[in-house]
């Protein structure tokens, strides 16, 4: 690592061990964010809710210490950091936060889809106040649209028109 600055970081996973990660992250105390959706999954005899990765392969850690920057490293399942250029890169922390409120939301969808770019939006209303987005159409419903560019993933949520404002420049 070239120079250690505290904050967010991106993790990359090995195919389908994010959980597994988080609880080897959890058990050396290191804080981490793995973001979970419901989805419904068919089997042929039942159907069952399950919580999947809303980004497979990526974990999101708290570095605090440059001893956790090695450590993170020994856990199972953990390929590498995301990084740009040499450098880890960091992930600003107000995009974590928006990225709780949006989960912790009902009817979320995540898109690798590409949208073209709409009318920028800030939520008024609700619990997703204060929330940056752009309003989209998706299937026949408004929706708005969280970037998460350093994924290269969308975040799609059904939210009402009336607790969207303009966005001041």
């Amino acid at each position: 690592m070239l120079s250690f600055a505290t904050g967010w970081y991106l993790i990359y996973t090995a195919s389908r061990k994010e959980k597994k990660v988080a609880d080897g992250l959890f058990e050396k105390n290191i804080t981490h964010f793995l973001p979970l959706i419901k989805t419904a999954r068919q089997w042929h005899d039942r159907k069952k809710i399950i919580y999947v990765p809303a980004f497979p392969s990526y974990v999101f850690v708290y570095l605090d210490k440059l001893t956790d920057y090695r450590d993170i490293l020994e856990v199972e399942g953990v390929l590498y950091y995301v990084k740009f250029g040499k450098a880890p890169a960091m992930v600003k922390p107000e995009v974590i936060e928006q990225i709780r409120l949006v989960i912790n939301g009902d009817n979320v969808t995540i898109s690798s889809a590409y949208f073209e770019i709409g009318e920028k939006l800030v939520i008024k209303d609700g619990p997703l106040t204060g929330l940056h987005c752009e309003m989209i159409k998706s299937d026949g419903k408004n929706k708005i649209l969280v970037r998460v560019s350093l994924l290269n993933r969308n975040i799609v949520v059904d939210v009402p028109v009336l607790h969207l404002s303009k966005q001041v420049s």
